[in-house]
């Protein structure tokens, strides 16, 4: 009987770590840092750069390597960075669904290609919510990561 409720506790702790297991490689991969609505944190100027909503044309990317381009497109960051090891990668799209919250949903990396994948929540039907036109940005603050030699990927 010990024997049969050891191996139950051994299968539910063995379920639990395999759980568990998914959603490390990303944060493990160059340290991921996420920033969801990072347009927060950006200079009044780079904002008006942008343009209005309406006429933005495709969804865009940022990747910042230095000091300078930083402090052009925020006045403050949630996270310390340091250019010597650290790049930002920043997915700029109009969203008519602002209320809802994206996130880092995975990581991975095939030869010279780092692909990041963002999920954004929607409504579901039948509820139909929406919003105007809004600028959104979501950073990825990258340890480590020679992006010279890798292409970088965004995919909604």
């Amino acid at each position: 009987m010990k024997k049969i409720i050891a191996s139950l506790v051994l299968v539910i702790i063995a379920l639990f770590s395999f759980g568990c297991a998914k959603e490390m490689p990303y944060n493990v991969l160059y340290d991921a840092k996420f920033v969801d609505k990072s347009e927060k944190f950006m200079t009044e100027e780079f904002i008006n750069e942008l343009g209005d909503p309406c006429d933005f044309p495709e969804d865009r990317m940022l990747i910042i390597d230095n000091e300078i381009e930083f402090k052009r497109v925020y006045k403050s960051f949630p996270y310390e960075m340091d250019f010597k090891q650290d790049i930002l990668v920043i997915f700029m799209v109009v969203d008519i669904q602002y209320g809802f919250e994206c996130k880092l949903q995975d990581m991975y990396e095939t030869e010279n290609e780092l692909t990041i994948e963002i999920f954004h929540a929607t409504a579901k039907p039948p509820a139909i919510m929406g919003s105007a036109p809004t600028h959104r940005c979501s950073a990825v603050k990258l340890t480590n990561c020679n992006y010279h030699q890798t292409q970088i990927k965004i995919k909604r």
